[in-house]
């Protein structure tokens, strides 16, 4: 008897451990956006659809022939990037660990010059692309009905700019909201 008494016990404990879980997950996720915003982070198609919105915004206007970006997205909790892009300009993926601050180099510095590519040589290679883009993560509102994401574009050692947008998902397609500068150089 002694067995099914402790049994039940640590069952109801289990039970209500769980129970607290689920209502503490539901009732307060401002409590914990790290994980909130990992598990808003999952629909591809969303995804996409947001990342393509923005290179057409940003770059397509200007009439960019070919885009090179950045394989993995830029921030801490990195992803690899698929090639589902929906986007008007050309592109190409390149292998951050390869070119990682290879359009950084300061051409000036020997030291640097002999330890890395030099820039002039990543241009040759791909002539008509304007420099390397780099995307974030995309983070959701909690009906996925807003988004933002953080781009930027670096094309000589102190070139480029950096610019967060801010989305709204209306009537099933991904509309750019605003438009915030982050910086420029």
């Amino acid at each position: 008897m002694k067995n099914i008494s402790v049994k039940t016990i640590i069952a109801v404990i289990t039970f209500v451990v769980g129970v607290a879980f689920v209502v503490f997950w539901f009732k307060l996720p401002d409590q914990i956006p790290i994980v909130s915003n990992i598990f808003t982070i999952s629909d591809e198609t969303d995804e996409y659809a947001i990342y393509s919105s923005v290179l057409n915004e940003i770059f397509a206007k200007d009439n960019e022939e070919l885009l090179i970006i950045s394989d993995k997205t830029s921030d801490k909790s990195s992803i690899k990037l698929k090639r589902k892009f929906t986007i008007s300009p050309e592109y190409v993926f390149i292998e951050e660990a390869k070119y990682d601050n290879r359009i950084l180099l300061d051409e000036t510095d020997s030291e640097q010059k002999s330890a890395k590519p030099n820039i002039s040589e990543f241009f040759k290679e791909h002539p008509k692309a304007v420099g390397i883009v780099k995307l974030s993560r995309i983070v959701f509102n909690e009906n996925k009905t807003e988004a933002e994401v953080y781009v930027e574009l670096t094309y000589c050692p102190l070139c480029g700019f950096g610019k967060g947008v801010a989305l709204e998902k209306t009537n099933g397609s991904w509309k750019i909201k605003k438009i915030t500068e982050g910086w420029v150089s």
